[in-house]
């Protein structure tokens, strides 16, 4: 399922553009436990920002992801944290 947003801000010459959500996929830590997240974003910048990681950290360890489940579950609320198990090991 594609999504097909406006990004946070315009193209050049100010010119508004359409831009794909991708959604990435990577680890975090959740009260002591690592956990499976995911996040629809327009780029890795984006979920840098939104993950609180370093840009850095984003593009060594997160990836796009080609899961269903997890593209079905990030599009349905672009740019926050999906947790993909969310109660376990909590």
């Amino acid at each position: 399922m594609d999504v097909w947003v406006l990004p946070p801000s315009t193209g050049r010459k100010g010119r508004l553009r359409l831009t794909k959500l991708k959604v990435y996929g990577g680890e975090i830590f959740f009260k002591g436990n690592q956990e499976r997240v995911v996040v629809a974003a327009h780029s890795q910048k984006e979920v840098a920002r939104i993950t609180g990681e370093s840009l850095y950290y984003v593009r060594g360890y997160w990836c796009e992801t080609g899961n269903p489940t997890e593209i079905e579950k990030a599009s349905a609320a672009p740019g926050e944290l999906v947790r993909m198990n969310p109660g376990k090991n909590i």
